[in-house]
C-alpha cells in the first residue's frame, strides 16, 4: 500500500481570514498527517527570511510562527505550506489587514500596550478566549482573568478592543474617548462592560459603562468614557457576559439585635446557614461586621447580581427556615436588610478586587 498518496492537511488557525492585526503576532498553524510532517513553512509579505526559518511546536499538531508586516503595509496575504516525507504538499492562505498604529505585547504588564497616539487597537492580540489568545493570558498582571464556565469557540468571546479620542488628538488623561469592541455572542446576546484604572501597574478598576448586543453572532459595541488620570499609564478593560447573566454587582448588609434568651438557638442555626452561604451561586465575598461579638450581629456580602442574592435568600431551604423561625419565635429585637450598588473599589480583599476578579 502506498502510504504517501494522501497529502498532509494544513490550516491557519489564527489569525482568522480578514482579521485586523498589529505590528507583531503569532500565527498558529495546524498541520496533520498519518506520518510526521516533514516541513512546514509560512510565506507572506513581512515574514523574515522568506520563508520563515521555522515554527515552534505548540502540541497536538499545532505550530506557531512569529510574523511582522513590512512597515506601512496596509494588508498582507499569508500562506502556510506543509510537506510530508513523500513530498506531497498542501497549503492554506488568509488575507489580513494591518492596523496603524496598533497595540503591542507588553510582557511587564501582561497585556497589550498602546503607543501615544489618537487611535489604538489590539488587533488579534486578544482574539479568542483564555489560552486560545495569541498573547495569552492578557490579564494585566492577573487582575482580570477570563472567567470560567464557557466554551470557545461556541460561546461568548471579546476579540478586539479599540480606543480613540473624539477630537482626533493624542490619548491623554482627561481626554474624551470612545472604546469599541469586536465581540462574538451566543444566544440571547451579550453585554460589554468597560472598566478603567488610572495606573496599569497597580490597577484599581472603576466601572465606566456598558453596551448590549441582542442576539447571537459577531458584532461591534461602543461606549464613550474619559481617560482616567492619576498614573503614568492608564488601563482599559472590557468584560463580556451573556445577556441573560448580565447585571450590576450588589452589596447586601444584614443586621439584627438578637434577644438574649434566643442567642444559643440563633448561633446554632447561623452556623449551618453560614456554610450554605459560602457555597452560594453568585457570591463574590462576605464577612461579619457585627457591633458586638454577642447580641448585635451583621454581615456584609457582595453578589454578582441582585438576582443571585435574591435566589439564595428565597430558595435556599436552610436560609428560608431560619428566616421563618426568626419571625415565628421572635429571635430579634430589631433587624435590617439593605442593598447597595457598588460604584468603585479600592484596596484588596483576599488579595484581589472581588468586583472584577470573579466576573
Amino acid at each position: 500500500m502506498d502510504v504517501g498518496v494522501w497529502p498532509p492537511s494544513v490550516r491557519i488557525v489564527s489569525p482568522r481570514d480578514g482579521a485586523v492585526v498589529g505590528q507583531q503576532l503569532k500565527v498558529r498553524v495546524e498541520a496533520l498527517d498519518n506520518e510526521p510532517v516533514r516541513q512546514l513553512q509560512l510565506l507572506g509579505q513581512g515574514v523574515p527570511g522568506w520563508p520563515d526559518p521555522g515554527p515552534t511546536a505548540a502540541g497536538d499538531g499545532l505550530f506557531e510562527f512569529t510574523w511582522s508586516p513590512y512597515p506601512g503595509l496596509p494588508s498582507a496575504e499569508l500562506f502556510a505550506v506543509a510537506w510530508d516525507p513523500y513530498r506531497s504538499v498542501e497549503s492554506d492562505r488568509i488575507h489580513v489587514r494591518v492596523a496603524f498604529p496598533w497595540a503591542s505585547p507588553a510582557p511587564a504588564l501582561g497585556a497589550p500596550r498602546c503607543p501615544v497616539t489618537a487611535d489604538c487597537r489590539t488587533g488579534d492580540l486578544v482574539h479568542g478566549r483564555g489560552p486560545t489568545e495569541s498573547e495569552s493570558p492578557n490579564t494585566l498582571g492577573g487582575s482580570c482573568p477570563d472567567g470560567g464556565g464557557y466554551q470557545y469557540p461556541g460561546d461568548i468571546a471579546l476579540h478586539e478592543l479599540r480606543i480613540h479620542t473624539l477630537d482626533g488628538l493624542a490619548l491623554a488623561a482627561g481626554k474624551a474617548a470612545r472604546v469599541e469592541a469586536s465581540i462574538e455572542a451566543a444566544y440571547p446576546g451579550a453585554r460589554l462592560e468597560v472598566f478603567v484604572a488610572p495606573d496599569a501597574s497597580a490597577p484599581s478598576w472603576t466601572f465606566a459603562g456598558s453596551a448590549d448586543q441582542a442576539g447571537p453572532g459577531w458584532g461591534s459595541l461602543a461606549l464613550d468614557l474619559t481617560v482616567p488620570a492619576g498614573g503614568a499609564v492608564a488601563a482599559v478593560r472590557g468584560r463580556l457576559v451573556p445577556l441573560d447573566e448580565a447585571g450590576e454587582p450588589v452589596a447586601v448588609v444584614t443586621r439584627a439585635r438578637v434577644r438574649a434568651r434566643h442567642w444559643r438557638t440563633f448561633a446554632t442555626a447561623s452556623r449551618a446557614v453560614s456554610s450554605e452561604l459560602h457555597r452560594a451561586t453568585g457570591l463574590l465575598a462576605v464577612c461579619g461586621i457585627g457591633e458586638a461579638p454577642i447580641g448585635r450581629q451583621a454581615t456584609f456580602s457582595l453578589w454578582r447580581t441582585a438576582a443571585d442574592a435574591r435566589t439564595y435568600a428565597t430558595q435556599n431551604a436552610q436560609h428560608r427556615d431560619v428566616v421563618r423561625r426568626t419571625r415565628s419565635e421572635g429571635w430579634y429585637g430589631e433587624e435590617l436588610f439593605a442593598t447597595f450598588l457598588p460604584f468603585a473599589a479600592t484596596g484588596t480583599w483576599d488579595g484581589g478586587d472581588p468586583l472584577v476578579q470573579q466576573s
